[in-house]
């Protein structure tokens, strides 16, 4: 009998209680990872499984003249042995890596490396900088690629070795093209991690995108082709076929459309899977309103692609078989013209599956084909369980199938008696609550696997997919097409630019006009729980498969007690990094001051205790002071990394925010900052408003000039400032108002910060002319905390200084480079005192309690990460 489009569901409602072993095997296999994960080691889930498996043999033998006990047995034992050896691949694919991967070489302290490798990917232009001060930077437009590792040299040798590479040119570099074959030298380094809370985790996109490590190049001389050398194979014969394909399909997609690079960027991620740089205020847009997946090739593209190409298929060919063999073929050319990435082939296996099962002419179960495709993507990459790309593509994808169909019969029940001739609008009404029964399944499954992955809750989700996915559809349909029929018949491919051009448009500003909507995005300050997660879908399945029908004040309590729990445990969070390192809810400081990891830069938050005598806790009691933030790597360091960090820290507002001095690595994020929080006084000195106006053209002008159009107005600070934030007392040491300094870094302002009996000394870039002055007007430098001056410059007044303030912490915001040739060793290796390195730590947080106390955390967890003095 021929498969139906229907049978899918229809077989499910026939066969509601048949788990079938796929799901079992499936089931046991989801157990076995979850096991293994929290239990490490391979040989004792080996042995395990095979005395499972010995064990149910036994059984069997014994209980045989019972077949349905003995066959019960069986089975229940080679599932526990299934999930045994489920446990033992997740460790064997975690713990064992091959001896030829480039992993072993990959360490977070870069060296440098020769590789040779094949350029595995389109290489990108992208610019050097993001951020409102982007268009001040003197930085070439950089370079990148991933690269397919072919051997490394190790002690001169070059050593076979596999993996691939993204790879950064800090240069423009036209001549790169995917498929050359080079060799490379550069900066070898593993792909760090978040170094502030609330950072996006570029591990997690890299091991999506099968990137193992990165490799920077310093100039566009660093490597070379080396073609010639390199003997052809039929992998990289077919590799050269895929790429010009990929090229062909790429210029057919391109011709006529009218300039405009935002909307190439759209097309090329929407269509063929190619990112690029000018699609990153695009994708920020997609990803408040919840639609992020559209900009990346996901099994909801493929749905529509292939179910556009079955109902085109299915008019000119009515035989099913025939017809899924066509989607097929389709489905192949597809995969030849995007990238291989686990996602799309994570998709892509479950479109093959029901391709397959629709071919075969049997009659095919839904759950059970999501269920196999699962589970061959579970053998292949076991830790692909816990990443959100998975189970939103296979949980999504369940629920549309299991629950859809019932939800929109109970939204809209069918009626009794059907009016003759009334088919027509009935079917019509049927797809319309079906759409919107399907969009509401999406949403609710979906929601909260987002919330716990991304920390973001999209409220609008619901209502802009019913808008966007017509929308999405059109461009879909018109984009393959426009494709297909521009590699055969080129002109004719270009009279679709305008309707494909026209649908593009309305896609893009639909979502960047929602994203400006109040409410469009919710961002949480840190991680839900895995408890919160599980109860949430479990409230949701409940009420998917009626186990609360008839008990509405149950369901809406039960809702309603998830997003209270979400929200009320997301206030009043207090820094955390690791076990050692947690500060307790209860412990109130005076003082914190963290310090953030922003490169070579600066940017300090400085938190105080305004309940200290009210005994209101430390939430929304405490004060706030910003000192500098900004950093010569990254111009839009306040939206990347300071702005999530606050949002993290539940920081909303800041009372004083001080600009230290005139130099963009110290106020080069401030706008961006500003644009998350509300802000109520500014400092800076007089030297930095002075600059403003000499000259107009330059980045202090710029930042003056944008904070008046803020209605925000810089007040100077000068030597001899003083004021209250909370309990604390702030005091300006440095410059006088007369100062005319030879370098801005000596205007900088020295800020200190008395509480508790402890104070705090913040520095700025004072340098070699400053430190003298304030050594020789006998000011009171001694601190208890301070930071380094300029990032942890060293000049030659610096050790009568660092004796002037004999500090017990010291705080170096800084990148790695400042460590190469480290000149304060042995200052610190002489004196009692601690340095806290952003480049070594991360994100660092110091404590001063209401006794004087002093301790400190890091973001990145290290031994040792608490000291505290009495």
């Amino acid at each position: 009998m021929d498969a139906r489009p229907s049978d899918v569901q229809q077989t499910e409602q026939d066969k509601p209680r048949q788990l079938g072993p796929v799901v079992a095997v499936l089931i046991a296999w989801i157990l076995g990872i979850l096991l293994g994960n929290a239990f490490g080691g391979v040989s004792f889930w080996l042995l395990a499984g095979a005395s499972s498996l010995a064990l149910g043999l036994m059984v069997y033998w014994r209980l045989r003249h019972v077949p349905h006990v003995a066959r019960f047995a069986i089975r229940f034992f080679a599932m526990i042995a299934a999930g045994c050896a489920a446990a033992a691949w997740h460790n064997v694919r975690v713990e064992r890596i091959a001896d030829d991967h480039i992993a072993h070489y990959l360490d977070e302290t870069s060296q440098l490396a020769l590789v040779t490798g094949v350029v595995d990917s389109r290489v990108n232009l992208n610019p050097p900088q993001r951020g409102a001060f982007a268009s001040f930077t003197y930085q070439s437009p950089v370079t990148m690629f991933a690269l397919r590792v072919d051997s490394i040299v190790v002690d001169g040798r070059p050593v076979s070795t596999r993996g691939r590479l993204f790879v950064k040119v800090e240069q423009a570099d036209h001549r790169l093209r995917e498929g050359m074959y080079i060799e490379a030298v550069g900066w070898l380094a593993a792909i760090g991690g978040p170094n502030n809370p609330g950072e996006l985790d570029y591990r997690r996109i890299m091991a999506d995108r099968d990137i193992d490590g990165r490799l920077t190049l310093r100039r566009r001389g660093n490597w070379r082709v080396i073609e010639g050398e390199r003997s052809r194979s039929l992998t990289s014969t077919l590799a050269s076929w895929r790429r010009a394909l990929r090229d062909e399909a790429a210029a057919a997609l391109h011709a006529g459309l009218p300039p405009g690079e935002e909307r190439r960027a759209f097309l090329d991620a929407l269509l063929i899977g190619r990112r690029s740089g000018d699609a990153g205020e695009l994708s920020d847009a997609f990803r408040r309103v919840g639609l992020a997946h559209l900009l990346s090739i996901s099994g909801a593209h493929l749905a529509i692609l292939l179910g556009l190409t079955w109902l085109v298929v299915k008019l000119f060919v009515p035989n099913p078989r025939r017809s899924a063999v066509v989607v097929g073929v389709v489905l192949v050319f597809y995969l030849c013209i995007v990238p291989v990435r686990v996602p799309i082939l994570r998709a892509a296996i479950m479109a093959g599956l029901f391709c397959a099962a629709y071919g075969s002419g049997r009659l095919v179960s839904g759950t059970r084909l999501i269920a196999l495709a699962a589970l061959i993507v579970l053998i292949w990459r076991p830790g692909d369980l816990f990443t959100a790309g998975f189970q939103l593509s296979f949980g999504v994808v369940a629920a549309l199938l299991a629950f859809a169909d019932p939800l929109s019969k109970r939204l809209s029940p069918e009626p009794e008696v059907r009016v003759h001739g009334d088919r027509t609008a009935h079917t019509v009404a049927r797809f319309i609550v079906g759409y919107f029964a399907a969009n509401i399944v999406a949403f609710l499954v979906a929601w909260p696997i987002v919330a716990y992955h991304f920390q973001l809750i999209s409220p609008l989700t619901v209502v802009l997919s019913l808008m966007a996915l017509p929308v999405v559809t059109v461009v879909l349909g018109f984009g393959y097409l426009k494709v297909i029929v521009g590699m055969a018949l080129p002109t004719v491919g270009k009279l679709l630019a305008g309707p494909l051009s026209w649908s593009a448009d309305a896609m893009t500003g639909l979502v960047e006009h929602a994203a400006t909507w109040p409410g469009a995005a919710v961002e949480l300050n840190r991680t839900p729980s895995l408890v919160w997660l599980l109860a949430t879908l479990g409230v949701t399945l409940a009420w998917f498969t009626g186990a609360l029908r008839g008990r509405r004040v149950t369901l809406i309590c039960a809702l309603l007690a998830c997003v209270a729990w979400l929200f009320v445990s997301d206030r009043g969070l207090w820094f955390r990094t690791s076990s050692n390192a947690a500060n307790p809810p209860g412990d109130r400081a005076a003082l914190r001051i963290n310090m953030f990891a922003v490169g070579d830069g600066s940017c300090y938050l400085v938190r105080v205790d305004d309940a200290q005598r009210s005994g209101i806790g430390t939430g929304q009691a405490a004060r706030t002071l910003m000192f500098d933030c900004g950093s010569q790597a990254f111009y839009d360091v306040g939206r990347r990394s300071v702005a999530p960090a606050l949002r993290h820290m539940g920081v909303s507002h800041l009372d004083i925010l001080v600009l230290s001095h005139a130099d963009l690595d110290h106020f080069g994020g401030v706008l961006d900052v500003l644009d998350a929080v509300s802000v109520g006084q500014v400092y800076a000195p007089p030297q930095l408003i002075a600059e403003a106006n000499d000259r107009p053209d330059g980045t202090a002008a710029f930042l003056v000039d944008r904070l008046r159009e803020r209605r925000v107005v810089i007040k100077p600070m000068t030597r001899g400032w003083q004021a209250d934030l909370g309990y604390a007392q702030l005091s300006t040491l440095w410059p006088p108002a007369d100062l005319e300094p030879k370098r801005a870094n000596d205007s900088s302002i020295v800020l200190s910060i008395r509480t508790s009996n402890r104070r705090l000394l913040l520095n700025g870039d004072i340098q070699q002319d400053a430190i003298e002055s304030l050594l020789e007007l006998e000011v009171d430098l001694k601190a208890d905390v301070t930071d380094l001056p300029h990032h942890g410059s060293f000049v030659d007044a610096s050790l009568q200084w660092f004796k002037s303030v004999q500090p017990q912490v010291a705080l170096q915001s800084s990148g790695p480079t400042r460590l190469y040739n480290d000149r304060w060793r042995d200052a610190f290796e002489d004196a009692d005192a601690t340095r806290l390195i952003t480049a070594r730590h991360g994100m660092v947080e110091v404590r001063i309690s209401h006794d004087g106390t002093i301790s400190w955390s890091t973001f990145r967890p290290r031994p040792g990460t608490i000291h505290a003095d009495p």
